[in-house]
């Protein structure tokens, strides 16, 4: 077996369904991670999670005040083992009408 070359694919990033959201404007969101070569850890806004080392995670419940979320513009980052990282930015909001 020859052995592949460095992984230079970032890791990607799914809302999942069920977060109800208009335009990109969520009260609560969740998001499937995946990356074949193993997701590491996540920031949100800076608050590092640190994940088991699995291709598959997920982040449930993102609302303002849980994980680093607060509300207005939120940014999360998602890195792999090799370092590769994709970033994801979503708004968050308390009440209101979606």
């Amino acid at each position: 077996m020859v052995p592949g070359g460095p992984d230079t694919v970032a890791p990607t990033i799914t809302v999942k369904s069920g977060s109800k959201n208009f335009d990109g404007t969520y009260r609560t969101v969740s998001f499937t991670l995946f990356d074949e070569g193993k997701v590491d850890y996540l920031t949100l806004n800076g608050v590092v999670m640190d994940l088991t080392d699995r291709s598959r995670s997920q982040l449930n419940g993102v609302k303002p005040g849980r994980f680093g979320a607060r509300t207005g513009r939120n940014e999360l980052k998602v890195y792999d083992i090799a370092g590769n990282v994709t970033t994801l930015t979503f708004v968050l909001v308390n009440k209101g009408r979606l």
